[in-house]
């Protein structure tokens, strides 16, 4: 494989990257499986992270920030070199509570040493002052992870686009909770007529503790819901069925998304909140979509929804990941010679 298709390999079978993260389901599943993908390297705790020799990758700090911290001082010290991805960017950017200024100081302190480097899983200038807590960002992998999807061929898919009748769908799909705007996209459905005359709104996925009356009340609104853990073909087709995927996330979540680099992928437009980090992203990145809040869901009926573009996605996906891969490797392995 070229060097753009996967990072350098290790020389000695010792030095191989240590992948260390959560073997958790779901998106953390994936995360790790395709780090070590594209690396070769290996899973490992915590305490196997102190004596690598080899390069360190931490999923994600925020698993345990002062681990993470003290790993890097004390790999900084022998000469060897950790690397981490900082999920959650902004409230280590502007927190303003003693445990974030505290945490906002550490990863500043973090940035004066040579074999640390500190990751942010969108584009570091996405954010004003990102580079006060990161050394670099790369475009969250699932934004770039898979070949050309493809058209799927499933029943649910079908299920959703004849539950539609002819009108266009908006599809939650994944988690349905607050922190993924749930309770807004339920009701804008069950009280606008307008909107379920010109749209379906489905949802699929889990729902959170104390929200399943919400997925009720959108089936009763004549809504579509499946309100279970989906399969990864599942989430297939409801972004096949989509017309545009919901990322109008509660204002507490502005970080990157898998559904969202789902859709991404696929060429399927998004609804995003109006000023977050997916709103830029998709500015600079030319990606289609609808930039709101909550207040303006009504709206929709008047607005005009993008016409996906496959073709972009598939130029953009293939130019985040050479972008991705540059700068990781260099994360992991410094300059090349």
């Amino acid at each position: 494989m070229s060097r753009m298709e996967t990072l350098r390999p290790a020389a000695r079978a010792a030095d191989r990257v240590l992948l260390v993260g959560r073997a958790q389901g779901g998106h953390r599943a994936e995360y790790l499986s395709f780090a070590k993908a594209i690396t070769g390297g290996r899973h490992g705790g915590w305490l196997r992270a102190f004596v690598q020799r080899g390069p360190v990758l931490v999923l994600m700090i925020e698993d345990g920030f002062l681990l993470f911290l003290s790993l890097c001082l004390w790999r900084a010290a022998l000469g060897r070199r950790t690397v981490g991805f900082l999920f959650r960017p902004l409230p280590a950017l502007r927190g303003q509570t003693l445990r974030l200024r505290c945490k906002r100081r550490m990863l500043r302190g973090l940035r004066r040493h040579g074999n640390v480097r500190c990751l942010t899983l969108l584009p570091r200038d996405l954010m004003e002052g990102g580079g006060l807590i990161a050394d670099d960002g790369i475009h969250d992998f699932q934004l770039w992870d898979r070949p050309v999807a493809r058209p799927v061929s499933h029943a649910l898919r079908d299920d959703i686009r004849r539950a539609a009748r002819g009108r266009m769908v908006i599809a939650a799909p994944g988690s349905l909770n607050a922190l993924k705007g749930f309770p807004e996209f339920v009701t804008a459905f069950r009280d606008s007529p307008a909107l379920r005359g010109k749209f379906l709104f489905a949802g699929g996925g889990r729902v959170a503790p104390g929200l399943e009356p919400m997925s009720a009340v959108l089936k009763s609104s004549g809504g579509f819901c499946l309100p279970r853990h989906l399969s990864e073909p599942e989430l297939a087709a409801f972004h096949e069925a989509a017309d545009a995927v919901w990322c109008l996330y509660d204002a507490a979540y502005d970080q990157a998304s898998g559904i969202y680099g789902r859709a991404v992928q696929r060429g399927c437009p998004v609804i995003v909140r109006r000023g977050s980090l997916l709103h830029r992203l998709a500015e600079v990145e030319a990606i289609p979509h609808l930039a709101l809040v909550p207040e303006d869901l009504p709206g929709l009926t008047t607005a005009a929804i993008p016409a996906p573009d496959p073709d972009a996605a598939v130029a953009r996906a293939a130019r985040m990941r050479h972008d991705s891969l540059e700068r990781l490797d260099r994360a992991l392995w410094g300059a090349a010679g």
